[in-house]
């Protein structure tokens, strides 16, 4: 065993809880809270989803179709947040590792 891995060990353990720690503030934050309170978690679904939206409003030509398109866009949010935070609490591996969300949900299955 190297000598710095203890080290490494305590780093890991550490960025580990700060994950569990953020997410289950963001959800506490989103579902408790009866204001709105910021979690960076939180920008960025919603803010993924905006982008997505709003290259499907390019193609919406009226007003009703705009606001039609646009009423799905809180619901889906608050949907796609369930599996981001699922995903986030249940790897213990940063994504950059090229493993894929299907491995992190293999070992978190209950």
């Amino acid at each position: 065993m190297l000598p710095y891995m203890p080290i490494l060990h305590v780093l890991a353990f550490l960025s580990g809880s700060m994950v569990v720690i953020l997410t289950l503030f963001s959800a506490l934050s989103t579902f408790v809270l009866p204001r709105a309170s910021r979690s960076q978690l939180n920008r960025v679904v919603f803010g993924s989803l905006r982008r997505v939206i709003n290259f499907i409003l390019r193609f919406a030509k009226s007003y009703q179709r705009r606001d039609a398109i646009m009423a799905y866009y809180a619901p889906i949010g608050l949907m796609l947040l369930v599996p981001t935070w699922y995903t986030s609490f249940c790897s213990d591996i940063p994504p950059c590792t090229g493993r894929w969300v299907w491995e992190i949900y293999s070992r978190c299955s209950i």
